[in-house]
């Protein structure tokens, strides 16, 4: 993962009931595809045929797809999008990150940008991944993955620590109805430290703790429980 845990990053991307509806009528469609019996509302189309290889967890099949229907829609900024993210999946990030900026240069939107400071973060590219994710922002207040994601970084990346900044991105966060999970709690917590609010920071990660060992994931309440034996003897945390 780019951050401390999976937990962390695009939360707002978890599969929800309709999805997973979608999901089995793509498969029981991929049937048809390996029975030789692709759907005549398919054949023609490898931007939707990609669907299938999409959810399949099929990454590099994916991404062949999506270039193939580049081929006749090479203006198309949501296929490009949807390319970049299979080629972060398949591990060609700076491949990726050339689709995120063609995408955003035929339509800036705050999905794209989120995407693009996700795999900057991954290639080092850090005050580059802050430019990125303060765009999403700019299009989007409410839209918390980036919000989040960026409190993260100038929380614990050295080389663009900004604790005033996170504290700010993470308390306007938690302020969103439902937003206080373990994860979210936790990024609260390493801004609080950040700024030098150890006490700030013990709280609130121990209320993290208690979530996330509530929901049973016991990997993550032993993440965050380490970052509260920092903030317990008046230590921030880094990266």
């Amino acid at each position: 993962a780019v951050f401390a845990g999976v937990d962390r990053v695009d939360r707002a991307y978890e599969p929800d009931p309709e999805r997973k509806r979608e999901r089995t009528q793509l498969l029981a469609r991929k049937s048809l595809l390996d029975a030789g019996e692709l759907p005549a509302e398919l054949r023609d189309d490898p931007g939707r045929q990609s669907e299938f290889a999409l959810w399949l967890g099929q990454a590099k099949e994916a991404a062949e797809h999506y270039r193939r229907a580049l081929e006749r829609r090479q203006n198309d900024p949501e296929l490009r999008l949807k390319l970049a993210l299979q080629l972060m999946a398949t591990g060609e990030v700076e491949q990726a990150v050339d689709e995120l900026n063609e995408s955003l240069s035929l339509r800036p939107t705050d999905v794209a940008h989120h995407h693009l400071g996700n795999a900057l973060i991954s290639l080092g590219r850090s005050a580059e991944a802050v430019e990125s994710f303060e765009a999403a922002i700019r299009l989007n207040p409410s839209f918390s993955a980036p919000a989040n994601n960026l409190a993260w970084i100038l929380s614990t990346k050295t080389e663009i620590l900004n604790a005033e900044r996170a504290v700010e991105l993470a308390s306007a966060m938690l302020a969103s109805a439902g937003a206080r999970t373990a994860g979210n709690l936790d990024t609260m917590a390493a801004a609080y430290a950040s700024a030098g609010q150890f006490d700030q920071a013990v709280r609130t990660a121990e209320e993290a703790v208690r979530l996330a060992t509530a929901k049973g994931n016991t990997e993550q309440a032993d993440r965050i429980g380490k970052r509260l034996q920092l903030y317990r003897n008046s230590k921030p945390y880094r990266e």
